[in-house]
């Protein structure tokens, strides 16, 4: 469900859909900074730049993969 999530935010398509469904994930995995990195741009494609970046600053904290990470904080960032 996470890269489906994920390619839907990509395809800019569906992206309730995609928020609800790496929502659901992040409920059994909470700390998974995979899940969380996707569940930040879910929302930063969204339009919910500071939730999303609420998001991110969670994931860098349980240690996701620095540069994927630095690059979506980055893309965040700079609309915000």
């Amino acid at each position: 469900m996470n890269n489906y999530a994920y390619y839907l935010s990509e395809m800019e398509i569906q992206l309730d859909k995609a928020e609800e469904m790496i929502s659901n994930v992040i409920q059994l995995e909470p700390s998974n900074a995979t899940y969380l990195d996707t569940y930040a741009w879910v929302l930063f494609k969204r339009g919910k730049y500071m939730e999303a970046l609420f998001i991110i600053e969670q994931a860098m904290e349980n240690g996701g993969i620095p540069w994927v990470l630095f690059l979506n904080i980055t893309a965040i960032y700079c609309i915000k």
